[in-house]
């Protein structure tokens, strides 16, 4: 998750700020180097005093630019707008009633839409929602495939997004994986999914005989572990292994298989041991009634 924090903030930092900068600074060059055409007093708009910019205010104090805007309720502090449809653009909006909160709102046809959310007091951030309660809330519409974050990169990604119930999708627009809301993994697994499907025939019991489970401890926290060790693992069912050297994986959940056909394999001998048994009894029996074994 920290990750992913990072990825959107590396994107959508460098766009808001050079947005805003673009604007501030032709403000701040007209002051700088007109500063007999801005107004000296209260009245004005803009309003410079003793090396800094004010809009909205006649104190310019907190930096060279310093904007006061009305909460985001009545106007926005920065408006871009297109110039032949003024109904259309994006706004800056701090939001003093709302605890402090700046918005990057859409306009569309005169209506505003929450885009980002910049909470004043903790730096949250929100991407879709107006009320971030976290570090950085990503939401989407419930059930919408285009996915509420999308992480990857365009020919290799995944659209994450939440639906209805709790489950959290993971669709690479070929198939869907599944966190379900009581924690558990659900892979991708519809047979419109697969191809070349057949029977299991070079795994099974030998493989997991095969098989070398170990105990170990993980390097970076000392606790006890079980499990397998990749570059052993990939020697026996190299399907299950994945990764580069150094950095190798086992799909645990793609041994299920092998061990089902192993347990498959294991019911047939044993019903032919209970075959061969009972006409070995019918042998000794015709002949030694009396036996023991005999009277069962």
């Amino acid at each position: 998750m920290v990750n992913v924090m990072k990825y959107k903030i590396k994107i959508l930092f460098p766009i808001l700020t050079s947005i805003i900068v673009g604007l501030l600074i032709a403000v701040l060059v007209n002051a700088w180097t007109n500063p007999s055409q801005a107004p000296s007093g209260g009245g004005g708009a803009l309003y410079y005093s003793g090396g800094n910019v004010g809009i909205g205010t006649t104190n310019p104090t907190a930096g060279l630019l310093t904007i006061a805007a009305a909460d985001e309720s009545i106007k926005s502090a920065i408006a871009i707008r297109q110039s032949n449809a003024q109904t259309y653009g994006f706004d800056f909006n701090l939001d003093q009633s709302f605890n402090g909160y700046m918005f990057l709102d859409r306009v569309y046809d005169g209506t505003k839409y929450n885009v980002m959310t910049f909470n004043r007091d903790n730096s949250y951030i929100g991407v879709g929602t107006s009320t971030p309660g976290a570090g950085l809330v990503v939401f989407g519409a419930d059930g919408d495939a285009n996915g509420a974050l999308r992480v990857g990169s365009p020919s290799a990604f995944r659209s994450i997004y939440g639906v209805a119930g709790g489950d959290l999708n993971f669709n690479n627009g070929v198939n869907v994986g599944v966190l379900n809301s009581a924690g558990n993994w659900i892979g991708a697994s519809d047979i419109s999914y697969k191809t070349d499907i057949m029977d299991m025939l070079k795994y099974g019991l030998n493989t997991v005989m095969q098989m070398r489970p170990r105990e170990y401890k993980m390097k970076n926290t000392n606790i006890p572990q079980v499990g397998f060790i990749a570059q052993e693992m990939r020697e026996i069912v190299p399907e299950v292994v994945s990764g580069e050297e150094g950095n190798l994986g086992i799909s645990y959940g793609q041994i299920a298989p092998i061990l089902a056909k192993a347990i498959q394999e294991l019911h047939t001998s044993l019903e032919q041991l209970k075959k061969e048994n009972l006409e070995l009894k019918t042998i000794v029996c015709k002949d030694h009634s009396e036996e023991q074994i005999c009277l069962k």
